[in-house]
């Protein structure tokens, strides 16, 4: 279907508005294919970038040095953006790169203090790094975040944050090298 849309002379924004469409109808592989032809002319756009490197992550199997790149330049262009350090660092993190993800995340903590989700994205890179201390930290720094107020399913659910602070808590060894009492 993609392949039928190069003849015709749509532009970077026409393409961007196609994938959102796709992604509104649960048709992720679309959205990355659309994404991508729209980058072909306007490879710079940052928004672009951001969103094509979501859509990948978001399918079973993706090409996560194609994903990285994407959310990489995407950052580059807009450091302390929110939404593009969510994607950066969950691609990051799900690319294995968890110390990218951190040492992204640290330069921007004022930006990260705003957000409910860029403390959750950074207590799950500090407990995929072992650094259970720091983890909990952020959990609960994340618990604590007026934006979970009213969260009543998910990840950003204060239950399920409560869970996660609950099990650090109880793990025998919180990341620091030292055994518990």
């Amino acid at each position: 279907m993609v392949e039928a849309l190069d003849p015709h002379p749509l532009d970077a924004p026409r393409l961007a508005e196609l994938a959102d469409a796709a992604r509104e109808k649960g048709l992720r592989a679309l959205e990355a294919a659309l994404y991508r032809r729209a980058l072909r002319r306007d490879p710079d756009n940052a928004v672009y970038l951001n969103n094509f490197a979501w859509s990948l992550i978001q399918l079973p199997a993706f090409d996560t040095n194609e994903a990285l790149a994407a959310a990489r330049k995407a950052i580059s262009k807009m450091p302390d953006h929110p939404s593009l350090l969510h994607t950066a660092a969950t691609v990051m993190l799900r690319g294995k790169q968890e110390a990218e993800a951190l040492a992204l995340l640290e330069k921007a903590t004022l930006v990260v203090g705003r957000s409910a989700k860029l403390l959750l994205v950074r207590a799950q890179a500090y407990e995929q790094a072992g650094k259970a201390d720091k983890a909990l930290q952020s959990y609960m720094a994340c618990a604590a975040h007026p934006e979970t107020l009213e969260v009543k399913e998910g990840e950003l659910s204060r239950p399920a944050l409560q869970k996660k602070i609950e099990a650090l808590q109880a793990a025998p060894n919180k990341g620091d090298g030292k055994p518990r009492q």
